[in-house]
């Protein structure tokens, strides 16, 4: 889609050609040679009285910081240059057209269809500027002023933001709206770049706002159901990492728990081994010279090996003063 600009007003251009051609006329009527010899003194110093008048009657004006300023004649029709912030000196007859040369905003409420024939309803805000060096050429000469151009720039703002709406699924809508609002913007500014002619625009889109997205009632619902749901799943799932991780912490130290009681009993089963071992060797030991001492008195007694078991049985009898039954 293209902006295509309007051609002159009929109207406008033969009222323009109307007033350039009275003071033409005027300037170039054809009296006779003896009146323009007997006047043409009289003009000359009429005219330099008229000079000094006219430059006692120009007028100063101020331009201020947000604005442009562009003057026009109103007896001629003659467009003078565009002025920014500062004084300037205004000719006799001229007057003052001024644009904003800060950024403007245009606001509208649209109803477009999404790509799933779904209504959406939208607030639009388009931010842009005026092209100082365009001002003249197509705001003024091709749309004579900026209401009437207005009326052609706001329905093509409106168009593209519409045949944009298709692009997208209303679901889209509600979960990407900055992505929408990025083409919107762009295919905005692409509708506004280009024109069926070789004339430029004279604004610049600076940013778009997609706000305020409305859609069916029954749609609305089945979202924030989906969405709910979407958020119990999610709670769900949270809840279930959790778990999972309290239970890896949980497995982590019985694991510890466990090594650490499988260390301290097999140390504690060395320490009852060595003890026994110790214990054994004492045993053995005691075991072994009391079977020398048996021995050596066996010898010196000259006793066999019954007779040396009695005396061992009376020994014991002897010192424990208690009655043996058998050994």
């Amino acid at each position: 889609m293209q902006l295509t600009f309007p051609k002159k007003s009929q109207e406008v251009q033969k009222a323009k050609n109307k007033i350039l051609t009275h003071f033409h006329n005027k300037q170039m009527g054809v009296p006779t040679k003896t009146v323009c010899a007997y006047l043409a003194g009289f003009f000359g110093v009429a005219g330099l009285v008229l000079m000094v008048v006219l430059l006692a009657l120009t007028v100063n004006k101020e331009v201020a910081q947000d604005e442009y300023m562009l003057p026009i004649n109103k007896y001629t029709g003659n467009l003078g240059e565009i002025y920014e912030q500062g004084r300037v000196n205004l000719a006799v007859g001229d007057s003052m057209i001024t644009f904003q040369r800060t950024v403007k905003s245009y606001q509208t409420t649209l109803n477009c269809w999404s790509m799933d024939e779904l209504s959406v309803q939208a607030d639009i805000t388009v931010y842009y500027q005026y092209i100082k060096d365009y001002i003249k050429p197509i705001l003024l000469i091709e749309f004579f002023d900026e209401d009437y151009f207005n009326q052609f720039f706001y329905p093509q703002i409106q168009h593209s933001i519409i045949s944009t709406c298709g692009n997208y699924t209303a679901e889209q809508f509600y979960q990407d709206r900055a992505t929408i609002a990025n083409e919107m913007f762009t295919n905005l500014v692409a509708v506004v770049s280009s024109s069926a002619s070789d004339e430029p625009s004279p604004v610049k889109i600076n940013q778009l706002q997609l706000q305020n997205l409305q859609f069916p009632t029954a749609f609305t619902n089945v979202l924030n159901t989906k969405s709910q749901t979407k958020a119990q799943q999610q709670t769900q799932l949270n809840a279930r990492q959790t778990l999972l991780t309290n239970a890896q912490t949980n497995q982590i130290a019985a694991q510890k728990q466990a090594a650490i009681a499988l260390i301290q009993s097999s140390q504690q089963a060395n320490q009852y081994l060595a003890q026994a071992n110790a214990t054994k060797a004492v045993i053995i030991d005691q075991f072994e010279k009391r079977a020398v001492a048996f021995n050596e008195a066996k010898n010196r007694l000259q006793l066999d090996d019954w007779g040396l078991l009695n005396y061992i049985r009376g020994e014991m009898i002897r010192s424990n003063n208690e009655t043996v039954l058998s050994i």
